[in-house]
């Protein structure tokens, strides 16, 4: 009789040792390949290497490239890009990170800002070949948060870092380098 109390014991402590380590060793949660995205961006960008920006929205393209050390707006048209409105978009795409998954229900992607007139569909370049693409919506209520989700994906998810109004302007002329003159 002790000795099958014993076993019990044993095998009782075992269980819940094991039920610990499946409980808390993920929190609880079971991990998916698409949760593996979470604290990470979609693609991992050098700012120094980035020498191309296209941006796509409502059947429009802006392409902004790095020509020597200047940025230039190079399609749909020639002009000198704005230096920092370039490096805030940069430095977006260096630091931010998906902080959560916010919806896989296709009927949701117009209240996230997936619709065919908002979406804007980002391609970054390094050392002249493509990195990565991904799709921005809304801007979230949140400081430095927007929409995001691969394209052709139906999941959304929300991203920290990364403002919308560094990446999508109303007009193309917001791009171009007003300065009459510049002294170092």
């Amino acid at each position: 009789m002790k000795n099958k109390n014993l076993t019990l014991g044993i095998l009782l402590v075992a269980l819940a040792v094991i039920a610990y380590f499946i409980v808390y060793s993920n929190s609880g949660k079971v991990t998916t390949e698409k949760d593996k995205l979470l604290d990470s961006p979609f693609f991992k960008v050098d700012s120094a290497t980035i020498d191309k920006l296209e941006i796509e929205r409502n059947g429009k393209k802006i392409v902004l490239s790095k020509i020597g050390i200047e940025w230039k707006v190079t399609e749909p048209v020639d002009y000198k890009a704005t230096q920092p409105f370039i490096a805030s978009a940069i430095g977006d795409l260096k630091k931010y990170k998906l902080a959560s998954r916010e919806s896989d229900n296709p009927e949701f992607k117009d209240r996230f800002g997936f619709n065919d007139t908002n979406v804007a569909k980002i391609t970054v370049y390094q050392a002249g070949n493509p990195a990565g693409t991904f799709e921005m919506g809304n801007a979230t209520s949140g400081p430095s948060q927007t929409y995001v989700r691969k394209p052709g994906d139906k999941i959304i998810y929300r991203a920290d870092g990364l403002l919308r109004m560094n990446f999508v302007k109303d007009d193309l002329q917001e791009w171009r380098d007003k300065s009459i003159i510049s002294i170092p």
